[in-house]
């Protein structure tokens, strides 16, 4: 199974959420799946501004669901950055880390630990995007899902 195909089975949930303390695992999977992770936009017109905006307007937004695996989270932020047209040098360090993925979805042994480190360059750019009077983190119960929290 390659990662694009693994991309189209977990799609991002595209419901309005509750506050912070409401969320639950039935949460994370409404009935409007959508086969576009970002349905109704052009992709050369999105930016960070654009992420922020939907931030604010669902009061939270998820990022990746039920994994822990560093191939699926690079995975995931390498779609959220293309699908937001977010040009950073790590956009490109994350298409080439995903490149040397092999047929069963795995890092090769001498990849992991330089998959390992841009997975924490990623989690503090997603930080670094979370808008005022929100983190990016998991939510809290559930740590494999993560996403931009209200505080």
């Amino acid at each position: 199974m390659t990662w694009q195909s693994r991309q189209k089975n977990q799609q991002i949930s595209r419901s309005t959420w509750k506050h912070r303390k409401d969320f639950t695992k039935k949460d994370c999977f409404k009935k409007s799946r959508r086969r576009e992770p970002y349905p109704g936009r052009k992709e050369n017109k999105m930016s960070k501004d654009d992420l922020k905006k939907d931030i604010l307007q669902r009061k939270g937004f998820i990022f990746s669901l039920d994994t822990l695996r560093a191939e699926d989270l690079l995975e995931s932020a390498y779609n959220l950055l293309k699908g937001y047209n977010i040009r950073t040098p790590l956009r490109r360090e994350l298409q080439e880390i995903l490149t040397t993925l092999d047929a069963s979805g795995d890092f090769p042994p001498e990849k992991f630990e330089e998959a390992e480190y841009i997975l924490e360059d990623v989690f503090c750019f997603l930080e670094e995007l979370a808008p005022e009077g929100f983190v990016f983190g998991t939510l809290p119960g559930d740590g494999a899902c993560f996403g931009w929290w209200e505080e």
